[in-house]
């Protein structure tokens, strides 16, 4: 069977994912608030450090209006200050509350992939409909990107990284499936299936690569669709 060849708009080339000791050890533990939210407040700051906060919340509350529901107020600006200047440390978690863990280089391209993966399997599938051919009903679930679990930490985390990436319209193909299920927010974790997927996509892949001699662009075939989605389901419920 010739291949079908790729639309005009081929997914984006990224190095793919390699799974290293599981997803759990992908991402680096650490100690979370009562939230979950791994919490990375300093245990420590310089005194240079405190002296440049200090000096940036005593600025903002020169210009900050009273009715400033992101900055805080006048008041709220100079309390900061006051808390830097005085080296309260159980009160820096207020001062650093909004920022996050960072997103590391393996977290951020197993998301790309996973992505590139999804759309992939999208133009697959249009393909396979408008010839008539339609695969295993009972995978058709695994073949929409859901999204990830905002009740896990870290999942979270990736979730944001999507959003910001359709938000962008990297994955426009992707953003109608993505707002049908709640913007991504699901209750369940998802990483580890994704993981089983995309390594079942990277292997085809590599055959592709293998028998061509060069990289393939080629959308999967039916069966390579449904080994992608049997993949969706864990080995021990097959």
């Amino acid at each position: 069977m010739a291949a079908v060849a790729a639309p005009a708009s081929a997914p984006v080339r990224v190095p793919p994912y390699k799974p290293q000791s599981g997803w759990r050890r992908l991402t680096a533990s650490g100690p979370t608030d009562r939230g979950g939210w791994i919490d990375i407040t300093p245990r420590s700051l310089t005194a240079v450090e405190r002296q440049q906060l200090a000096l940036l919340h005593r600025i903002l509350a020169r210009v900050v209006g009273d009715d400033n529901d992101v900055d805080g107020d006048k008041d709220y600006q100079l309390e900061r200050a006051d808390i830097l200047e005085k080296g309260f440390v159980g009160a820096y978690p207020t001062e650093f509350i909004a920022i996050r863990p960072e997103l590391s280089v393996d977290e951020s391209r197993f998301v790309v992939g996973v992505l590139n993966m999804f759309r992939v399997i999208t133009f697959s599938l249009e393909a396979l409909r408008r010839d008539g051919v339609e695969p295993d009903e009972s995978l058709q679930l695994a073949f929409e990107f859901l999204g990830f679990d905002q009740n896990d930490p870290r999942e979270t985390r990736l979730l944001g990284w999507v959003r910001y990436l359709v938000d962008g319209e990297h994955w426009g193909e992707l953003a109608e499936q993505f707002r049908d299920h709640d913007n991504g927010n699901l209750h369940s974790p998802m990483a580890p299936v994704y993981e089983r997927m995309l390594d079942e996509y990277n292997r085809i892949q590599a055959r592709k690569r293998n028998d061509l001699g060069r990289p393939s662009a080629d959308l999967l075939t039916r069966e390579e669709l449904e080994r992608i989605g049997r993949a969706h389901i864990h080995p021990d419920n097959r």
